[in-house]
């Protein structure tokens, strides 16, 4: 059920996603969030484990509609973490915050602040979306399957070294153009004083 949208979106120069390490951990830290924000809890042992090396991705399943994905630094840290849901789900901000939380250690409301920013564009564009906010790439777009809308949205906190944040930044080799200088007025010609011309006497 979980797209290719993000991940075409978010794997442009991130590094490798390995699934190495052990997750409990990371679970036992987001699990802490979502009971304090009545969000549902994952279980460790219930990953599925999508791919392999650099293309590997955990998923867990909440129930038919709503999943959450992680890819993995070595040290079994997720750094994107995504969610899939109905359009509209008022959940699917707070399982993402809590993600995002539990991997880089960020307050969870600042995550949530930026995660409910970015369903509302979502929602309301009704369009894919992508950029970078807080040290945070994002990226997400609306697909419909069978009638019913999804959400599917991301965050890696990798994105500011994406080649695509800045598209129109001027690349390394190239000089920054500074301020056009405005052109000086010209300078007007002095008047040049008319001698008189002694007139001839008949």
């Amino acid at each position: 059920m979980l797209r290719r949208l993000l991940l075409t979106l978010l794997a442009l120069a991130c590094v490798s996603a390995l699934a190495a390490a052990p997750m409990d951990d990371w679970c036992g830290a987001y699990n802490a969030l979502a009971g304090e924000h009545g969000l549902p809890l994952v279980d460790p042992s219930e990953f599925i484990v999508d791919g392999m090396g650099k293309d590997a991705y955990h998923i867990f399943y909440f129930d038919d509609d709503t999943a959450l994905m992680l890819a993995l630094e070595e040290d079994g840290v997720p750094f994107i973490c995504a969610v899939e849901g109905r359009l509209g789900d008022v959940k699917l901000g707070g399982i993402l915050a809590a993600a995002m939380s539990a991997s880089r250690g960020q307050e969870y409301y600042e995550c949530l602040r930026l995660t409910e920013k970015a369903l509302f564009r979502l929602e309301s564009t009704q369009a894919e979306i992508e950029g970078e906010e807080d040290g945070w790439y994002f990226a997400g777009g609306i697909e419909e399957d069978e009638g019913v809308k999804y959400v599917i949205l991301g965050f890696s906190y990798v994105g500011m070294e994406l080649p695509d944040l800045e598209k129109d930044a001027p690349g390394e080799s190239e000089p920054v153009p500074g301020p056009t200088p405005e052109p000086e007025p010209r300078k007007q010609p002095a008047p040049t004083p008319k001698h008189e011309t002694p007139g001839h006497k008949a």
